[in-house]
């Protein structure tokens, strides 16, 4: 089925991976509910927060279809071979559809965008930056990082919080060896 879908697209022309199509939507929506997010929190607009939380549950539903089209690619072009990259992603991966589950839940609660949910949108997106892979990302996602870490361990944060506020310290480590291994390998 997969090799009919790829022989069927290169007869048209079309022989890129049908992954990195999919994966732009999930990374755009994430960055738009951060923004409509901190703008909505920063300037007490419940419109933008509304469009933010949109903006994450479209993340949501579009994560099911990149994680697919990425396993098909996958199969497709590696014959599923356990590559390290692909480790790594599958992780973030995983990670990103709790916290987007968790983003989308806190937000279908709020009437209007708060600290906490802003959070939460920060830690979505500081792990779609980590899957991204791109070693000029790695500063960005270290300041998201930290910024999280230092909101969510202040006094007042909910227990859930406190223990979300591990997850960027997790991406953290995980993209910092991951460059480390893809410099070292000379990619």
């Amino acid at each position: 089925m997969t090799e009919f879908l790829y022989q069927t697209l290169a007869k048209i022309g079309y022989t890129h991976p049908l992954h990195p199509v999919l994966t732009h939507v999930v990374m755009g929506m994430v960055i738009g509910g951060f923004v409509f997010g901190l703008v909505a929190w920063l300037f007490r607009r419940p419109n933008l927060a509304q469009t933010g939380r949109h903006c994450m549950g479209l993340a949501l539903i579009a994560l099911f279809p990149t994680a697919l089209v990425g396993y098909m690619d996958w199969q497709h072009r590696f014959s599923g071979a356990w590559l390290f990259p692909i480790k790594i992603k599958i992780i973030l991966a995983a990670v990103l559809l709790v916290l987007l589950v968790a983003a989308v839940v806190l937000g279908s609660r709020a009437r209007k965008s708060s600290k906490n949910l802003l959070i939460g949108y920060l830690l979505c997106l500081a792990t779609v930056i980590g899957i991204r892979r791109d070693s000029r990302n790695v500063l960005l996602l270290l300041w998201v990082a930290c910024l999280a870490c230092a909101s969510i361990f202040s006094f007042g944060a909910p227990n859930m919080l406190r223990t979300l506020g591990m997850v960027p310290a997790v991406v953290l480590i995980l993209l910092n060896g991951y460059l480390l291994v893809d410099v070292i390998r000379g990619g």
